[in-house]
């Protein structure tokens, strides 16, 4: 995640769905079933023409309608290598070119999908083709990247990220942009010195919380709530924080520990000591959900910890997790070789 703090750094001041979001509410834990684990796996190579073999790029999201109809949204140097659709047996490069640097990515339908790039655009998808439906521009910055977007409805989605002064100057801010079904538009929000790069929402309090981070000596990490009208600090310390939301709750990573927030508070819910876990991930539900380790892929079905994809002992990192009723979906990097991978869970008949 560090890395990408760094790659967005470049982009912005010199300038990890996870992704499920589901607003219904679960039934009392003690009725839930513990999660299945008996899933068929399938890695995928995302190879790009011999051509642009050598050029940099990596994974930036995830986002699906079904297990057969998948996109990955990837920065980097060159616009033909960054897109990349998935039709269930195989992923392809999408023969459109977007704009560079693909970052932030939601949708509702097949033919109903966003997608925020780094350099002031947003992009729509119909079912056929990309069209950029917003040029973006603030006064006293010279570009926007939108981070992440997150969707209630069509005709109502928010997006996060942050501006910068590229060509000059040391100013950024976060911002926040919200779609009412014919525009998108800024968010009146106090200038905040940070940039913005992940958004969920809470679904019972019906507030936005957002992860961002101050550059201006080492990345000082910050949590805010949105609420409709005001934006306020929850968190700030140079110490990362996991955001995810799972069921309509808003779960937090610090330290290996997983937090629920609860009245703009950080609650302690749940650790795993004696284990490799690291990250929390999202998942189904609280007896069925994914985090990460150096071991690879980890489960927990309400009462243990166990590893079912392992990526021990090569150096391969795993990070965008994305959950179907019975699949899962899971963006890896192979720093060694340089190689991205989808890896596919699907759960047997």
């Amino acid at each position: 995640m560090k890395k990408h703090k760094l790659i967005f750094l470049l982009i912005f001041v010199s300038i990890f769905l996870n992704i499920t979001n589901c607003n219904s509410t679960e039934p009392p834990d003690d009725e839930l079933k513990p999660g299945r684990r008996d899933y068929t796996w399938t890695v995928d190579t995302l190879l790009p023409p011999e051509s642009h073999r050598t050029v940099p790029f990596y994974i930036s999201n995830l986002w699906g309608s079904s297990p057969d109809d998948m996109w990955a949204i990837c920065s980097g140097a060159s616009p033909l290598i960054l897109l990349w659709h998935y039709d269930g047996s195989k992923w392809s490069l999408y023969p459109q070119q977007l704009g560079r640097d693909l970052w932030g990515i939601y949708g509702f339908a097949k033919n109903d999908v966003w997608i925020g790039d780094a350099e002031n655009s947003i992009w729509h998808f119909n079912g056929s083709i990309w069209s950029k439906v917003k040029s973006l521009s603030l006064s006293g910055f010279d570009r926007i990247g939108v981070e992440c977007i997150y969707g209630i409805s069509p005709n109502d989605i928010y997006a996060v990220g942050g501006a910068d002064q590229f060509n000059g100057g040391d100013e950024y801010r976060g911002v926040l942009l919200h779609y009412d079904g014919i525009d998108w538009k800024f968010i009146d929000i106090p200038n905040i010195r940070a940039a913005f790069y992940n958004v969920v929402r809470n679904v019972f309090t019906n507030e936005l919380v957002i992860y961002g981070f101050n550059s201006d000596v080492g990345f000082l990490d910050k949590l805010f709530v949105y609420d409709g009208k005001n934006v306020s600090e929850i968190y700030s310390d140079y110490n990362e924080p996991g955001l995810n939301e799972m069921k309509g709750e808003v779960y937090v990573t610090l330290d290996r520990k997983i937090y629920k927030l609860n009245n703009r508070q950080l609650n302690f819910w749940k650790d795993f000591p004696g284990t490799s876990f690291l990250v929390f991930k999202g998942g189904r539900n609280e007896k069925d959900f994914f985090g990460t380790s150096i071991e690879g892929l980890l489960h927990f079905n309400g009462s243990e910890l166990q590893a079912i994809y392992n990526t021990y002992p090569k150096n391969i990192e795993l990070y965008r997790v994305f959950v179907f009723d019975n699949d899962i979906f899971i963006s890896a990097f192979e720093p060694n070789t340089q190689l991205k991978f989808i890896i596919r869970g699907t759960l047997k008949n």
